[in-house]
């Protein structure tokens, strides 16, 4: 396997908490396992949140229930299955989580071992576990590792935090050995090693002992000209392979590290959707796609907009889809209109798309599932606007050019045009085999690594 090859300039070398960060966890390893890989995530996450998405930022009494959970608690992950391969899912989120399962839905069930935390990531986190009384050694060591290096002056009200997750993460690497060991495993698929730390732990355990390890894209990549956690995605890629949609998110992620470690796969939730564009455009039914709370900003910007469009068009029901991670009554008190439907979270986006004539989004993944329903995709360009594809094509940033962009799709040509458009983007973003399925892609792509180790 090729050393990572640095190519461009990353952000834990150009913000100065990040590069502290870096420094100090990249020289400290436990039982083989260096720290930073693992402590990354929450770095990225919690600086984001207290230097720049202030409002969003966990309050203190949620930060004190993470320490008291971090310094008593243990938890007790479910392990099902007798296989040899090993999956895991970390993350309380259903569409996440039919990804995974439907990238291994063409592995044997019994050649595949879970530890699958959905349901049990649901659970408040004081209320999953076993309580485990402290290793004070352990701690007094991690803490005089903080004190000599004076990260107070970095981390100031995370100081703590830091300390206790550091002592939380020792602890799952003894757990996630035993596990390991026991179960001997011939390949391990992570959801995200990248920004999960429980997967990171998990995947440089494998690594040590020589096992081949894989992660999924689970949503888009971009590289972005302001500071954003999720980059974590594509500046701690630590699995052997990373399996990706398409050649967009190969083009970005061989950036940051060695192309031989990249695989195009395609998405697992999608196959290539034979339907035929409609020859006029006479929608009944949008879904409008609200993002993360991270750029909640341009969500409520764009939530004034579409509150006027929908007035203009009682004659088009709209599904409004709010964000997984976002706040439904952020949303939901503006829109008491009889042709809008609230959209429960458990919904997936595809069930949406299927139904949809045209959607409206902003900052969403959904923007790249809508290509393969060949219907109008209409982007609010709001602020930190993320362009996945040419900007001229379907943006608006207010409600005139929404209503604009809107009639001249009417326009048999234009509509025409944009789907032509949309039918190249498709192919650029998405990996169809031509006999295959996509899980039929991922089994073959995955065992000729792990038989090739």
């Amino acid at each position: 396997m090729g050393a990572k090859t640095k190519k461009i300039d990353l952000w834990s070398e150009k913000i100065l908490y990040l590069k502290k960060s870096k420094e100090f966890f990249s020289k400290l390893s436990y039982k083989g396992i260096n720290l930073w890989p693992i402590m990354a995530g929450d770095i990225y996450t919690y600086y984001y949140f207290s230097h720049i998405d202030i409002e969003e930022e966990p309050s203190f009494f949620k930060r004190f229930l993470i320490n008291i959970k971090s310094l008593f608690f243990e938890d007790k992950f479910p392990v099902k299955g007798n296989g040899r391969i090993l999956v895991s899912y970390f993350m309380p989120r259903k569409d996440h989580h039919e990804l995974v399962k439907r990238a291994v839905s063409k592995f044997p069930k019994k050649d595949l071992v879970w530890i699958d935390a959905f349901g049990y990531k649901q659970k408040n986190i004081l209320f999953r576990g076993k309580i485990k009384f402290p290793n004070i050694l352990l701690l007094l060591s991690i803490y005089n590792k903080f004190r000599k290096k004076k990260l107070k002056k970095i981390f100031r009200n995370y100081y703590w935090f830091y300390i206790l997750k550091t002592y939380f993460r020792l602890k799952q690497i003894n757990q996630f050995y035993d596990i390991v060991d026991k179960i001997k495993p011939k390949g391990y698929i992570a959801f995200c090693s990248s920004a999960f730390p429980e997967e990171a732990i998990l995947t440089l355990i494998c690594k040590n002992k020589k096992i081949p390890t894989f992660t999924l894209q689970h949503g888009f990549f971009y590289k972005p000209k302001s500071f954003v956690s999720s980059i974590i995605q594509s500046e701690n890629i630590i699995s052997d392979y990373h399996l990706l949609w398409g050649k967009k998110s190969y083009n970005i992620q061989k950036e940051y590290t060695d192309e031989s470690r990249l695989i195009i796969v395609g998405n697992p939730k999608y196959e290539l959707i034979k339907k035929k564009v409609k020859k006029e455009y006479d929608p009944k039914k949008a879904t409008i796609f609200f993002s993360v709370p991270a750029y909640n900003e341009g969500n409520f910007r764009l939530r004034e907009i579409v509150k006027k469009f929908i007035e203009d068009h009682p004659e088009i029901i709209f599904n409004i889809a709010v964000h997984p991670m976002n706040d439904m009554n952020l949303f939901s008190k503006y829109f008491n209109y009889k042709n809008v439907k609230f959209i429960s979270k458990n919904i997936l986006a595809q069930d949406l798309l299927k139904e949809s004539d045209f959607v409206i989004v902003y900052n969403t993944t959904a923007a790249l599932e809508a290509l393969n329903y060949k219907i109008p995709i209409l982007r609010y360009a709001g602020k930190d606007f993320l362009s996945f594809w040419d900007k001229k094509q379907d943006t608006f940033t207010n409600l005139n050019e929404l209503r604009h962009l809107f009639l001249k799709i009417k326009n048999k040509r234009n509509y025409k045009k944009l789907m032509d458009f949309y039918e190249k983007e498709l192919k650029k973003t998405f990996y169809f085999h031509p006999k295959k399925t996509i899980p039929e892609v991922y089994y073959k792509k995955i065992m000729e690594k792990i038989k090739n180790k």
